[in-house]
């Protein structure tokens, strides 16, 4: 009787601390479990893309060829290789002069394969605010955060913009921790209601002061952005009448805006966007022309794009995204500003990052990149005219790698030496 007992006890401590667990502030936990330790890893990892809810971002008819040498006709080094096999690597790509000429994928993985991009989404998410301003959704990078989501709190929540949240000077209260799952974090990547996660956070420290890396503030430009393109021109009126604002924020308003010159003055009335997929498909995918349908997950069904991360396509379409980079911002027939391009690629607070871009400028030739968990890379080389995109499972540092990892210096300087001479 004992031996039949006890199990059920287990069972019966399991379901209450399910329960426990489900009706807790830590839900999220439960979806986390399901998708690392139940699925044989410790962390988030870049093919668990498959099990969120996703929101297609079609890639129309008109797919932006890509120049391609025959065969891989130089061979790899050793030393490129025994990183790419070390780091668990899915593909490795190499572009010069608008030509791939070289195209390994590795442990399984295909040119078909949807792969998470990670963080390198966080630099998309600023290239769409730029797109939106040029379009007249949204009138600069200096517009207060609050013009556009008046729920934002903390003692500095009037006075951070939207060149802060890109630059990762907001002072935002969040600690970008990926080991712990108690983190906000693990929150974000795993809750199904992403919108109270930031709801609940504040502005606690002066913005656009230090630079502190953190998904949440790319999070909020992200909710910046849909609702600019929700209600466009609700928003422009808004700005320009300062309201919702307190007298600094208007004064800001002021400094900053030119109302005779507002896009919405200058045009007609802008199209509304449920989706900021459905932007990035029009904007930035079909005008790409992308071979593949992108997916970006989101927090739960028909929810919100967790535009942190996470956006999902193949590896030779993250490549036509730094071709887009490397040519200026004039690519197939997608157009973005070259001198926001110039100025994003710049550092800003911080030596190693810009406008949402991470830039290498003491390493032998100079590069700035796309950056994402366990090594998710798209490498500009402006110098060589060339693109590296890698993707895989881990990164490889050592200790005073200063945030620019010893993998992503060799993949870009092997890069360099076999294919950029």
């Amino acid at each position: 009787m004992k031996k039949v007992f006890k199990p059920f006890l287990w069972l019966l401590f399991v379901l209450i601390l399910g329960v426990l667990v489900y009706i807790s502030p830590y839900r999220y936990l439960i979806k986390g479990i399901r998708l690392t330790y139940l699925q044989g890893t410790t962390s988030a990892h870049f093919t668990d893309w498959v099990d969120f809810d996703t929101r297609i971002i079609p890639n129309g008819s008109k797919i932006t060829s890509l120049p391609k040498v025959k065969g891989n006709s130089v061979a790899l080094s050793d030393t490129l290789q025994n990183m790419l096999n070390e780091t668990e690597s899915g593909s490795y790509l190499v572009f010069r002069n608008d030509t791939l000429v070289h195209e390994s994928y590795l442990n399984g993985f295909t040119d078909t394969h949807h792969l998470n991009s990670f963080s390198m989404a966080k630099t998309l998410s600023t290239l769409m605010i730029q797109k939106a301003i040029e379009l007249g959704y949204i009138h600069s990078w200096d517009d207060p955060v609050r013009v556009y989501l008046p729920w934002l709190k903390g003692a500095f929540a009037d006075r951070v913009t939207l060149r802060h949240l890109s630059t990762m000077t907001s002072g935002l209260d969040w600690n970008e921790n990926y080991v712990s799952p108690f983190s906000v974090t693990a929150e974000a990547y795993y809750t199904d209601d992403i919108e109270s996660v930031m709801r609940n956070l504040e502005i606690t420290n002066e913005p656009g002061v230090t630079f502190k890396y953190q998904s949440g503030s790319t999070q909020l430009l992200t909710f910046v952005l849909r609702e600019a393109l929700r209600t466009p021109t609700l928003k422009l009126k808004a700005l320009h009448a300062g309201k919702g604002l307190n007298t600094q924020s208007a004064q800001l308003v002021s400094t900053n805006s030119s109302p005779k010159n507002t896009a919405a003055e200058k045009q007609a009335p802008l199209k509304s966007y449920a989706f900021i997929s459905d932007f990035a498909s029009e904007h930035i995918w079909e005008p790409l022309g992308m071979e593949a349908n992108a997916f970006w997950s989101l927090d739960h069904a028909n929810g919100n794009e967790l535009g942190f991360c996470c956006l999902n396509a193949v590896s030779r379409d993250f490549g036509r995204l730094g071709l887009w980079m490397l040519n200026q911002g004039r690519w197939g027939r997608a157009h973005i500003d070259s001198a926001f391009l110039s100025q994003a690629t710049r550092p800003y607070k911080d030596a190693r990052y810009g406008h949402s871009f991470w830039i290498s400028q003491e390493t032998p030739t100079p590069f700035y990149y796309f950056q994402g968990l366990h090594g998710q890379y798209i490498c500009i080389i402006p110098s060589k005219n060339m693109v590296v995109v890698r993707t895989g499972k881990h990164i490889k540092r050592v200790e005073n790698d200063n945030l620019i990892f010893t993998c992503v210096r060799t993949y870009v300087s092997e890069a360099v030496r076999l294919f950029g001479q």
